[in-house]
């Protein structure tokens, strides 16, 4: 069972390795320790509001409020939980999900290609549709995490570089990406 404050602690890491929780300029805005203004302006409102020694404890239950549910907690590997949680943050959780999926399905299908675990061949290979559930983890659960890790690190990579071929403009962001995607 994976544990919120490692994936929290893991976040920010790349969100606020400092923890200074200060408001710094973002894409389209303003940010505290990654809480963005633009995608969040209630939350950020709330959070940028306060005296900068006292937002940890608001900025940790946005990212619990947000990113972090059962299903990731269910994860068996915490490295896996920090990994789906920080891709949940840095390219939305519906994306971060889907990613974490087609690395679970490649896994799966080197390894073995029918389950022996107890679902249906109708959801296998998993279903990739970007929503954390009972069948994606038993199937993360069920493989080696560090060849889970490895592919979805693949996954983070080749969806970065998809961003970078659709926007040159975005070059600058990257290698920032990518190491955050090795990490």
């Amino acid at each position: 069972m994976a544990l919120f404050a490692p994936a929290l602690n893991f976040v920010l890491n790349n969100e606020d390795r400092l923890r200074q929780y200060a408001i710094v300029p973002d894409a389209g805005g303003f940010a505290v320790s990654g809480v963005n203004s633009k995608a969040w302006p209630s939350e950020f409102a709330q959070i940028s509001s306060l005296p900068q020694d006292q937002r940890a404890e608001p900025v940790a239950a946005f990212y619990e409020q947000h990113f972090w549910n059962r299903w990731i907690e269910a994860l068996d590997s915490q490295d896996l939980a920090d990994r789906v949680m920080d891709a949940s943050v840095n390219n939305g959780p519906k994306m971060g999900i889907t990613l974490f999926q087609q690395a679970i399905n490649s896994v799966a299908q080197m390894i073995e290609p029918r389950p022996s675990f107890e679902i249906s061949l109708q959801d296998w290979p998993i279903h990739v549709d970007g929503a954390m559930g009972p069948i994606t983890v038993a199937a993360a659960n069920k493989y080696p995490a560090d060849k889970i890790l490895e592919a979805f690190r693949a996954a983070r990579i080749a969806y970065y570089e998809q961003i970078v071929a659709a926007d040159p403009a975005a070059t600058d962001n990257l290698s920032g990406w990518i190491a955050r995607a090795k990490a």
